[in-house]
């Protein structure tokens, strides 16, 4: 929900806005507590890591595209997942009460890949970076035209998708096992010939259940089938409203997205939820006025009446350019577990709750979840690290490398 011009303003004559930026800020520190709502990248396993948050999902619901599931057995790292539950006071850790994923796209190949770093998947444009996680396959450039493959991540301002997972899910369409997926934005509707388009993708309508809201251009939706593409287009069995970012008042959420429309530093829309900050909203390692469209951010605050998350607290993303991640590749040459370090080509890299650490796939196709304790001097690594204000290296990514394909 977008706040009128006139409530905005009583919003920031309230009281001049003078942001509160702290630099040097402890790496681990935690967020928020109490009940509330994580948004946000699967990190670790072992119970379930998301912004930094240890949940233990002992008796969890856990849902996926709408569906009950047995356990955390039935999600990926990298996939983006909505957790609802307690958040102790230490802000690190909680207690889940459900575990929620939504895929982006579950489809068709469309465009097959041709620097290694992107690719088409039914007309959707899907971007990776260093953090995005590959399931079953070592390389992007491995997907061919008509494998099946699954994406999770955001669409930024101009509805390019940074996928923050890919799971390769066949070589073509099942009749009997496959299913078609696609979440976007309407434009170029007709209703006349029961048309419109998600991106580059056209979407026939005339056999689908439609949800009770009219369709309209702007409208953000979930399109389903079992068909495989007929001509490039899908034939809709069913269009819904995805039930992601639909926040309750007064519940308190940490999101993690990116900038979709950026108004000003002060009011502005991170994955299609409308923030706004003031004078009390502290800002981790960023300075507010560089806030640009595009990037990435994790806010935490309350939601409030109008629907708008009221940010307390706001710090850079995992997702940056790929110039912005410190690599470091080598062999492990010394493990601290008190402190949780790690040493490797002569740095001393920080392992948290926001560290991925992935191993060989357990089964061909998904990565195993590492603990630093599992890691041995001796090991070759390869990481993609982040440094705060005072040159404190993180880990944000680690694999345990005993393939010899390259990195994207």
């Amino acid at each position: 929900m977008k706040i009128n011009a006139a409530l905005l303003g009583q919003l920031l004559l309230a009281g001049v806005l003078t942001a509160c930026v702290d630099t040097g800020t402890d790496l681990a520190e935690g967020g928020m507590s109490g009940t509330g709502i994580s948004v946000g990248a699967i990190t670790g396993f072992g119970s379930i890591y998301v912004n930094g948050i240890h949940f233990n999902v002992d008796q969890a619901d856990f849902i996926r595209n709408g569906a009950s599931v047995g356990s955390q057995d039935s999600f990926n790292l990298g996939e983006l997942v909505t957790v609802t539950g307690s958040i102790n006071a230490d802000g690190t850790s909680g207690v889940a009460t459900s575990v929620d994923f939504e895929s982006l796209i579950n489809g068709e190949v469309t465009a097959v890949s041709s620097d290694n770093r992107s690719v088409v998947i039914m007309g959707q444009h899907v971007r990776t970076d260093q953090l995005t996680v590959l399931h079953g396959i070592e390389q992007l450039s491995e997907l061919a035209l008509g494998n099946m493959a699954g994406v999770s991540g955001t669409r930024d301002a101009q509805g390019v998708i940074q996928a923050s997972s890919i799971q390769w899910l066949g070589t073509r369409f099942d009749t009997t096992s496959s299913a078609l997926e696609v979440q976007g934005t309407i434009s170029g509707l007709s209703t006349t010939e029961q048309r419109f388009q998600l991106d580059q993708l056209v979407i026939d309508y005339t056999q689908a259940s439609l949800p009770d809201t009219p369709l309209a251009n702007g409208l953000h939706v979930r399109v389903q089938s079992r068909q495989a593409l007929q001509n490039g287009q899908i034939v809709a069995a069913r269009i819904t409203l995805p039930e992601q970012h639909q926040f309750p008042k007064d519940s308190q959420v940490e999101l993690e997205g990116l900038v979709t429309v950026l108004e000003s530093w002060q009011h502005f829309q991170l994955d299609r939820q409308w923030v706004l900050t003031d004078d009390s909203t502290r800002f981790i390692d960023l300075q507010p006025d560089s806030i640009q469209l595009n990037d990435s951010l994790e806010v935490e605050g309350a939601i409030n009446a109008d629907g708008v998350l009221l940010a307390s607290r706001i710090k850079p993303g995992r997702t940056r350019n790929d110039d912005a991640y410190q690599r470091v590749n080598g062999t492990i040459e010394a493990i601290n577990l008190s402190s949780r370090t790690l040493q490797v080509s002569g740095l001393t890299l920080l392992v948290d709750n926001t560290s991925m650490l992935l191993g060989d796939p357990l089964d061909g196709r998904h990565h195993q979840s590492l603990t630093l304790e599992q890691l041995a001097v001796g090991e070759s690594v390869q990481i993609r690290a982040d440094a705060d204000s005072n040159g404190n290296l993180r880990v944000l990514r680690l694999e345990r490398r005993t393939s010899q394909a390259p990195l994207r």
